[in-house]
């Protein structure tokens, strides 16, 4: 029987083909290979798109603003200027519908606007600042397109608002509320109160009706 060669070193076969065993060299395994691979960094399978994420606010608002500085937004278009203008035409007891829906986007500032007069400017309405309060009164449309926050956002039109109840009743809501809302269940506990002859009173001190 002849003996083995000192000098031939052994192998091994791997799934990656035959491999030599060195003398005093541990074989590598495949906890090894994988250790590798978790240190080396993810790399895509293909190119990705780079996002926007690491843009800042004030970038993104600034796309929304055109490059001459108008809004990019028309806030009273020609069709809701008409309708406007008709209600403000109309009798001035009216309870109209709210036309359009304005807010800021960088605050809680809202406008339910019903009419518009003829100076094309003065705009009538429940106004709410924000402040817990919103009221019937009057804004101007100049100075409602020239409002920009700090990040430069504007005024801007609520392009889904469709008015449910009459202005009175979103008046209600808001006095309720404390501000103006859209909430249907409020809306209508509203203009049920609206239409109470005692809404103003508790049940139990209301009193009986008159014969």
């Amino acid at each position: 029987m002849k003996n083995r060669d000192p000098h031939t070193l052994q192998s091994e076969a791997t799934a990656e083909g035959e491999r030599t065993l060195v003398p005093s060299v541990r074989p590598i395994t495949t906890r090894d290979r994988l250790a590798v691979l978790m240190d080396v960094p993810m790399r895509p399978r293909a190119a990705q798109k780079p996002l926007d994420i690491g843009r800042s606010i004030k970038q993104r608002a600034t796309s929304l603003i055109c490059s001459d500085g108008e809004p990019a937004m028309i806030l009273i278009p020609d069709d809701i200027r008409a309708r406007l203008l008709a209600n403000g035409a109309a009798e001035a007891e009216t309870d109209h519908f709210p036309v359009v829906k304005l807010f800021d986007p960088a605050g809680a500032a809202t406008w339910l606007l019903t009419e518009m007069s003829p100076d094309g400017d003065t705009l009538f309405g429940l106004c709410d600042l924000g402040f817990g309060a919103p009221e019937l009164g009057s804004v101007s449309l100049a100075e409602l397109e020239s409002v920009k926050s700090a990040f430069g956002l504007g005024i801007e039109r609520d392009l889904w608002f469709e008015a449910s109840f009459p202005l009175s009743v979103y008046t209600e809501a808001a006095r309720i509320a404390g501000h103006i809302t859209d909430a249907e269940r409020l809306l209508r506990r509203a203009a049920i109160r609206l239409s109470s002859p005692h809404s103003e009173l508790p049940p139990d001190v209301a009193g009986p009706e008159r014969p």
